[in-house]
């Protein structure tokens, strides 16, 4: 995973912080270097307060901006949208996340699409199967 996505899912707290020090380890390896990255690496995860202590100034002493719930839903969708287009998810299923995620980050207009590929899905499907199509085109738009 990458570091974009894991700020992502840290500020739309869809990740636990048990899960934050073993990703520190792997950004180590990966040859990422600042002082609290280390701490965040060492620490068990049990702490919130910590985790997220270290996480945010591990941030700062990269230089990295923290994201917007909205910037962090767009990242999200777009690695969903990746997984429809490649066919390793289903259309519909990965609607229904983007929709989720849409919902924890403020709601990206750029996301409203998928709401409306959703309701249109259970409205319609099995009389209109083109509706997954449909999803996939809009992932596909999404990615750009």
């Amino acid at each position: 995973m990458d570091l974009k996505t894991f700020q992502a899912l840290w500020s739309l707290e869809e990740i636990s912080t048990s899960e934050l020090p073993k990703f520190a380890t792997e950004l180590l390896a990966q040859n990422y270097d600042s002082e609290s990255l280390c701490v965040l690496a060492g620490l068990d995860g049990s702490d919130w307060e910590s985790v997220n202590f270290y996480f945010k100034k591990m941030l700062r002493e990269m230089d990295i901006i923290p994201l917007k719930k909205r910037e962090a839903g767009i990242i999200l969708a777009k690695n969903i949208a990746k997984k429809i287009v490649s066919a390793e998810v289903d259309p519909e299923k990965g609607a229904r996340e983007i929709w989720r995620i849409s919902r924890a980050s403020d709601s990206p207009k750029e996301l409203d699409g998928f709401i409306v590929d959703v309701t249109d899905y259970e409205e319609h499907f099995p009389r209109n199967p083109e509706f997954l199509e449909s999803i996939t085109e809009r992932a596909r738009k999404l990615l750009g």
